[in-house]
């Protein structure tokens, strides 16, 4: 008997915690904290066990294992209670139909059609056998569907009318199931496990599109203000250039006041003319004005900074527009300058490379960084406090690059951090 209770426990175990990984997984962004995870299972699974005590596949015990569930992962993780609430019928239809389709299979193998009275009405050895095969079926769809999974929220009255209608389904053949276990019903019961498989990878999927539109829909207006703000750097940068070269002009009046030795008035001419620092003229790195000006930009940026910056540039010649050039590589230099910024050593470097070689054009921004960057899904996620509007540069070059059907690669190690980006000419 003890036997039979440790494999319950164990097996009540392994449905609670994976009960647990699908809706942290699907619906948190927060890593799994392991050993609050591993409590709050054990809590739920003498719950649970304690309950089966009395009367097992109770319905009462679906319910409250739910309820844990929701509650459990709402305390811990923050997730939204009705996301988790419906995760959790999905989950659970899920359970239900794998448990009666190994049901069914164990009473075809030993031609007992009732099977079901059997395994869900007393403790005994056959139901060992059962648990092994339920459980172990249960971990492996668990992990197939893992590649589904996507951050979303099911507040949507498809995912709901699915879920009713497919607790309908399982309902009615668990009720034919009890009558009678024979090869039909488990050929059922395998058909609606692949229609379950089928129905939440599709779900994941359609998801995970909406969620790769929103996130194309934040990168495009992203990169638009970026490439306005480039836009008006540039535009300024320009502006105090054009100030600076007709400053012999101003230097002339000047002169002509000191000459006439009207000091007040020479004063009063240089205070309004009065700068901070002295723009060196823009050299020709790469031929594109708008890129080069970029260029002496974020340089300057750098060196105010106290980051020591090198650029090896050529002239290029691309098939790709100057505002999402300019926004590709001001991404990535901004990328390295945050990079540095946040390194307390004083050995802060970026150095940048343009070159043609062949028929290709290659851009390579290498970086000394201290903190590993965490990278998800192509996109490196930022120490900022604000994170809605930032993290996002890789992904925003990313999707420049496949417009362009250009290649990207990054790379960090030993304190390095590196992108490249190719295209053909």
């Amino acid at each position: 008997m003890i036997v039979l209770q440790i494999f319950e426990w164990l097996a009540t175990f392994v449905e609670i915690l994976l009960g647990v990984l699908v809706i942290v997984k699907v619906l948190s962004e927060k890593n799994v904290k392991w050993k609050e995870c591993m409590i709050m299972v054990c809590i739920i699974t003498i719950i649970i066990w304690c309950i089966n005590q009395y009367q097992l596949f109770s319905t009462v015990t679906s319910l409250i294992a739910m309820g844990c569930w929701v509650i459990s992962t709402s305390v811990l993780y923050k997730v939204n209670p009705f996301d988790a609430l419906s995760l959790s019928i999905d989950y659970v239809i899920l359970v239900y139909i794998i448990d009666f389709l190994s049901i069914s299979i164990l009473g075809v193998i030993f031609r007992e059609k009732q099977m079901a009275d059997m395994l869900t009405c007393s403790f005994s050895f056959m139901r060992i056998g059962f648990l092994c095969l339920s459980k172990g079926m249960l971990f492996f769809v668990c992990y197939y569907l893992k590649r589904y999974f996507a951050q979303f929220q099911f507040k949507n009255w498809k995912a709901c009318m699915i879920m009713i209608s497919g607790s309908a389904i399982v309902y009615y053949y668990v009720k034919n199931t009890f009558l009678e276990s024979n090869a039909n019903v488990t050929f059922v019961w395998i058909l609606l496990l692949a229609l379950a498989l089928s129905v939440n990878a599709a779900w994941g999927q359609y998801m995970n599109l909406l969620q790769e539109k929103r996130e194309k829909a934040v990168i495009a207006e992203r990169n638009l203000i970026i490439a306005e703000n480039y836009e008006n750097m540039i535009r300024n940068y320009r502006e105090n250039q054009m100030f600076y070269h007709n400053l012999k002009n101003q230097q002339l009046v000047i002169e002509n006041y000191l000459k006439n030795e009207d000091y007040e008035k020479a004063q009063a001419y240089m205070r309004e003319l009065r700068f901070s620092d002295y723009l060196d003229p823009v050299k020709k790195w790469t031929g594109i004005d708008g890129l080069d000006v970029l260029l002496a930009c974020k340089r300057k940026t750098a060196l105010d900074l106290k980051i020591e910056i090198e650029i090896t540039a050529e002239v290029i010649h691309l098939n790709i527009s100057q505002q999402d050039l300019i926004t590709l590589v001001g991404n990535a230099f901004d990328n390295a300058i945050e990079a540095c910024k946040e390194m307390e050593s004083k050995n802060k470097w970026i150095r940048i490379s343009i070159r043609n070689i062949r028929e290709m054009t290659f851009f390579k921004i290498v970086n000394s960084y201290e903190r590993i960057p965490e990278i998800r899904e192509g996109r490196v996620l930022s120490t900022k406090k604000d994170k809605n509007l930032h993290g996002f540069g890789l992904m925003s070059m990313r999707a420049i690059v496949n417009e362009y059907e250009g290649n990207m690669s990054v790379d960090y190690e030993k304190g390095v951090f590196s992108v490249v980006v190719s295209f053909f000419n």
